[in-house]
């Protein structure tokens, strides 16, 4: 580059750009790198231009909201118009974090205040929180559930709420995607960002889906069926690696059955670029006669030490990172093959206690955790 055109080129980016990202970008125009590296620049330095060019409020590759449905009896109020706020230290934002009940065990989320992206292409999770095994929470819509108990019943239940959506290229960060299982044929609905592969349905209930992404080492996959009347299913991730996850759908009774569920893997090995927000990922898949820690497929987001106790049949403590603390937030998937389910009992100081169940029955279970907490130097909303 001759120098007048160097000069002016300069110019431009230190108007542009902050100083420190002004003297990366020259250093490498001395240099040759190869093309992988001086993509992945060119795509950062892309993406930086597209977030400072937009509002404040859609500036964002990646945005979650998160609460814990601390009051499972509010009001019934079929119109939405009875919002309640959930518990303030456990949520992501105070103005987008408020729910209703429509009747019994029936919950709305109110998504009005999402800023940015369609609220509809998200990945959602909404699991059963306390000391009940014998709750099941199910996904009708992102943004409504319901929790019924085995019987079918509706019935009251505290609960943790998860919504996210993704830029592409924040794929290695967070993805998430929906099945559909309608007539035993699979369908992969490419909810937010794309994903690189499809469904397949190895057999009853057994689907391989190429999620992608964050569906790595270092990362949970979260899975959590959906439709108004599975309390008696459940679905459960038992296996993923470089992309694919394996999944299995079993009815409470123990056989396989064809049913519809949602994804979502957060990686902890991939920091978030935007420093907004932070995961933590722990898989233990071996728990006789003691739970041992997959390392391959845990990590602290901070590198603090993680490790899980079992402290009786079915119950366990688990270490996990920054989120399990205020303004954090976790969710809890068994990887059982035979449709064992686990939840989340309560969490704070860094630690999560986790019950899992079968039929409302105490059992030992593999299971992954995934936290998000804010970052510690963002502005990340809180309330």
């Amino acid at each position: 580059m001759k120098g007048n055109a160097k000069s002016t080129v300069k110019d431009f980016l230190c108007s542009s750009f902050p100083a420190d990202l002004v003297k990366g970008m020259e250093t490498l125009a001395g240099r040759v790198l190869p093309w992988p590296i001086m993509k992945s620049v060119i795509t950062r330095i892309l993406r930086y231009l597209i977030l400072m060019s937009l509002p404040a409020s859609l500036a964002h590759a990646i945005e979650i909201v998160y609460f814990w449905g601390n009051n499972a009896t509010p009001p019934i109020d079929g119109s939405g118009a009875s919002w309640v706020t959930p518990h303030p230290l456990y949520m992501s934002a105070a103005a987008e974090a408020r729910y209703s009940r429509a009747d019994v065990g029936d919950y709305s989320y109110d998504h009005s205040a999402l800023s940015g992206g369609d609220q509809f292409s998200a990945g959602v999770l909404f699991k059963p929180y306390g000391s009940d095994t014998n709750a099941v929470c199910s996904l009708r819509y992102v943004y409504l559930g319901v929790c019924r108990d085995p019987s079918g019943a509706p019935r009251p239940t505290r609960f943790l709420y998860f919504w996210a959506t993704a830029e592409p290229e924040e794929a290695d960060v967070l993805t998430y995607g929906r099945v559909d299982t309608y007539g035993g044929y699979p369908t992969f609905y490419q909810y937010g960002h794309r994903v690189p592969g499809a469904v397949t349905r190895i057999d009853t209930g057994i689907y391989s889906v190429k999620l992608g992404g964050a569906a790595t080492r270092r990362a949970s996959v979260q899975v959590q069926h959906f439709d108004n009347h599975g309390s008696n299913i459940n679905c459960n991730p038992f296996w993923w690696y470089n992309g694919t996850v394996l999944v299995r759908c079993v009815h409470r009774l123990g056989f396989p059955v064809d049913y519809g569920f949602r994804l979502v893997a957060a990686s902890a090995a991939t920091p978030y670029d935007g420093e907004r927000v932070l995961f933590d990922a722990l898989t233990q898949r071996s728990f006789r006669p003691e739970p041992i820690l997959d390392p391959g497929f845990s990590q602290a987001s901070d590198g603090s030490t993680q490790r899980v106790s079992r402290l009786a049949p079915g119950y366990y403590r688990v270490r996990l990172g920054p989120s399990a603390n205020r303004y954090g937030h976790v969710q809890v998937s068994s990887m059982d093959y035979y449709g064992a389910e686990c939840h989340v009992v309560g969490f704070g100081g860094g630690y999560v206690s986790i019950a899992c169940s079968r039929n409302g029955n105490a059992v030992d279970s593999p299971f992954t955790v995934m936290g998000v907490t804010p970052y510690a130097g963002a502005n990340f909303p809180r309330p």
